[in-house]
């Protein structure tokens, strides 16, 4: 017998989320503006009621923002508390693990190893694209690992599972997700190596045999697997520009700039796009999705959470002189870079994981920043301290550091 079935269990998570959020705000620590652009967002876009055509449609996607928005904001909060994201990283990276050992199980190996079956890896989800999202979180989680470890054995682990899972999204066959792949490589890259090519001129030659190594995984995937076949036919048998009939991805975008003409202030309200659209179907795009059922107004406050947390990241990086917390920022850039590409194919506002990530993200973020505005006035008092006016610093800076002697919240 059962006794909490999945509504069930969402209420209790729900329940358990408020409770911790409550006590988060009675504690004082404050909230972030992303979560306050959040809320505001949730209450212009339930005023989207009044004008949705299919309101059980509306009240269903409000539902999930809305538990979506609790549970996020407890996860943020109990990142800010621990000061660390490695949990919320390992268990993205358990998550994605488990759906793929045991999408492979569902399947048998005979579907992942035969990459130019015209049929796509399902695996547990059902869904190719669910799938193959999930892996390239999963490979944002162990590349956080990655710069963590430093042992060349664990490093291989990781290696290892990287191009696992790598491959297994070539499998899925989804395009938008082997590109955002290919996105978050080379702006993680970027943003978390920058620094140490000038410091450590070697670091050309490895980045130069990964990009050979992403190369050859590229012209792999064009030549021999079915996500191929789908490039070739989208671009060069039959390009999507060239059609008479049009692509539906590129008549949603269409259809959402339409409707944000006619309804530009409320939009047509959650869940609606589908009601409109000529195929019955989703936007298939964050962007068109939000604007087009929240307006002008709503964009701006749900994407301007993206804008302040990349700000924060672009702080931290700066001024932080610990290196782990310079790559973590770097890294959560560049998921931030990767997201938004998938957004071209695949809205992001009403999924739990993607939800997951940014609150981890902005939890993280606001407590670095935090311990550096602290760090910034401990300094300054300690400088204009009667007792050190005058003397030479020396190596007292470092026992004055937040966490090192002076146990001290902020």
């Amino acid at each position: 017998m059962n006794l909490f079935g999945s509504g069930q269990a969402r209420i209790l998570g729900m329940v358990l989320a408020g409770s911790y959020s409550l006590y988060f705000l009675k504690m004082k620590k404050g909230v972030p503006v992303e979560f306050f652009l959040y809320f505001l967002w949730l209450i212009w876009a339930a005023a989207g009621y009044i004008v949705a055509e299919d309101k059980d449609k509306f009240l269903d996607i409000f539902k999930t923002v809305l538990q979506i928005g609790v549970m996020s904001f407890a996860i943020a909060g109990i990142t800010y508390e621990r000061r660390s994201i490695s949990t919320n990283f390992l268990s993205m990276a358990l998550g994605g693990l488990i759906i793929l050992i045991f999408s492979v199980a569902e399947e048998g190996l005979g579907a992942v190893l035969n990459p130019l079956e015209k049929s796509r890896f399902t695996g547990t989800t059902s869904n190719p694209n669910f799938l193959a999202w999930n892996l390239v979180m999963l490979v944002m989680a162990l590349l956080y690992f990655w710069g963590k470890k430093k042992d060349w054995k664990i490093r291989s682990i990781l290696g290892a599972l990287i191009s696992i899972s790598t491959y297994s999204i070539i499998v899925t066959a989804s395009r938008k997700t082997f590109l955002g792949l290919i996105v978050l490589i080379f702006a993680w890259l970027w943003t978390s190596y920058k620094n140490e090519l000038k410091r450590r001129p070697s670091y050309f030659i490895v980045i130069f045999f990964l990009i050979l190594a992403l190369y050859s995984v590229t012209d792999y995937m064009i030549e021999n697997t079915y996500m191929g076949t789908r490039f070739r036919e989208d671009i060069v048998d039959n390009p999507i520009t060239e059609r008479r009939q049009g692509y539906h991805r590129i008549i949603f975008y269409k259809e959402g700039l339409k409707l944000l003409m006619d309804n530009p202030i409320f939009g047509i309200g959650l869940g609606n796009f589908q009601v409109y659209s000529e195929f019955d179907a989703e936007s298939h795009s964050e962007y068109i999705e939000v604007v087009s059922s929240t307006g002008i107004i709503g964009a701006f406050l749900y994407f301007s959470i993206y804008i302040l947390l990349w700000r924060r990241l672009t702080k931290i990086k700066k001024q932080s002189t610990d290196w782990e917390v310079s790559y973590t920022a770097g890294l959560l850039k560049a998921g931030m870079v990767m997201m938004l590409v998938i957004g071209f194919g695949r809205p992001h506002f009403s999924n739990l994981l993607a939800w997951i990530y940014l609150s981890s993200a902005i939890g993280y973020a606001w407590s670095q920043e935090r311990r550096l505005s602290y760090e910034g006035q401990l300094y300054y008092d300690w400088f204009t301290s009667r007792e050190f006016r005058g003397r030479e610093l020396g190596n007292d800076r470092g026992k004055m550091r937040c966490g090192e002697g002076d146990h001290v919240r902020y």
